[in-house]
């Protein structure tokens, strides 16, 4: 065991003196607040002019109404939208203008706006979801508004039927209500599995290139002479591994400074956190990280070099982006029965089942059975690695075919 520790001291201190790993540690946390923080600075930079807008109305009771609706002021206090009337003939000539930026779009309203409910717009970038969806919801008021009226109800009922509702989030989390964000669940559910999903990718890959190292270089076989495969083999997956927990652990003070300030960065964003969700955070990075690792190290192992290497681990790759897309695409139904399944499927579980615990936390015994088989199949993987590694470090030139490795494995 003292030669294991040895050998796990070694590779820890070799990761985390290294310039890399200080300055992606204190890099990543400033880049992970720049993702929060300065869309929403750049979204407010970006409101603070006025746009022009020219207006088809076909219909002949929009425009009134639109123009009325659309009242939000700059802080200077001025109008952010200026109506323009125009007509359907000048449609080349304000495409032109939206062309030289004079205006910022045109909407063309067809006279059956009542019955089809879809109008044109008409702008240079489409992205542009906030003027979009502040005209759509103001045109909406305005039709249903128009409706009503002419169907002869009060105005003052009118006005009070089409007042817009806002929801008010509040997630229940073992019977106690919290106050959340809709985005800030998401966000931070996305934020903590790519968190794990680069560890687990970027550690496994200085395993891999470490050990394809030391064997071209031949300093393996010095190092065998001393200490066998396997104490190898887990004292480099324990030492890089500790290092990335490191970084981890560092990241998530920052990350939970980031989401549990009151700093309202953005509304509907602050989430949150459940202190159990750390905690199983750490322990699924590290039966995650155990489990690839080893599938890491096994590839260097057996790869003759650097690019043979890079295509053993093509697959190893695909089995974690895999569950990451699969938890993005479930989001909205983290306990639907595909959701369940996959997520107790051991190769998926450090990213699936994490991800269903920061949207709704599953039932403990899916949770327990979901961690059982998860460290069962890696002892396997890891014991049937260490039979391909005591084999394949001292391998050298032509790479083994996969009938090859089966043999190494039952020996």
């Amino acid at each position: 065991m003292k030669k294991l520790f040895t050998i796990a001291k070694k590779e820890y201190m070799r990761v985390v003196r290294r310039k890399g790993f200080i300055i992606s540690t204190i890099l990543s946390p400033l880049i992970m607040a720049g993702f929060v923080f300065l869309p929403n600075q750049l979204m407010k930079i970006a409101e603070e002019k006025q746009k022009v807008v020219a207006v088809v109305d076909d219909s002949g009771f929009i425009f009134e109404r639109l123009e009325k609706s659309l009242d939000r002021k700059l802080p200077t206090g001025e109008r952010v939208y200026i109506l323009k009337r125009a007509k359907k003939e000048d449609k080349e000539k304000l495409i032109e203008r939206i062309e030289r930026n004079e205006i910022h779009a045109f909407l063309i309203i067809g006279k059956d706006i009542l019955n089809t409910r879809f109008f044109e717009i008409y702008l240079k970038n489409v992205s542009d979801y906030k003027t979009i969806g502040e005209i759509e919801d103001k045109l909406s008021s305005a039709i249903s508004s128009f409706s009503l009226l002419s169907k002869g109800i009060n105005p003052d009922v009118v006005q009070d039927a089409i007042k817009k509702v806002n929801a008010v989030t509040i997630k229940v989390v073992k019977g106690k209500e919290k106050k959340t964000g809709i985005m800030g669940e998401f966000l931070f559910s996305i934020f903590i599995v790519s968190l794990l999903f680069g560890i687990i990718l970027g550690y496994g890959q200085v395993i891999m290139n470490g050990v394809l190292e030391e064997k071209t270089n031949r300093i393996i076989e010095i190092m065998l002479s001393s200490v066998n495969s396997f104490k190898l083999m887990a004292g480099k997956i324990i030492g890089i591994g500790s290092a990335g927990l490191t970084q981890v652990l560092i990241w998530a003070l920052f990350a939970i400074f980031l989401f549990s300030s009151n700093l309202n960065v953005m509304s509907g964003v602050k989430p949150s956190i459940d202190k159990n969700l750390l905690l199983f955070f750490v322990l699924f990075f590290v039966l995650g990280y155990l489990m690839y690792a080893s599938f890491f190290a096994a590839v260097g192992a057996i790869a003759g070099n650097i690019q043979e290497a890079q295509q053993m681990m093509t697959p190893i790759t695909y089995m974690i982006v895999i569950p990451y897309i699969i938890g993005i695409g479930f989001s909205s139904s983290p306990n639907s029965t595909p959701m369940v399944i996959l997520s107790i499927f051991p190769l998926f579980t450090p990213i699936l089942m994490l991800m269903r615990m920061a949207y709704v936390f599953p039932p403990l015994w899916q949770v327990y059975l979901s961690i059982a088989l998860l460290i069962g199949t890696t002892f396997l993987i890891i014991l049937a690695t260490s039979k391909i590694f005591r084999t394949g470090i001292l391998l050298y030139g032509k790479r083994p075919s996969f009938s090859e490795i089966l043999r190494w494995i039952k020996y």
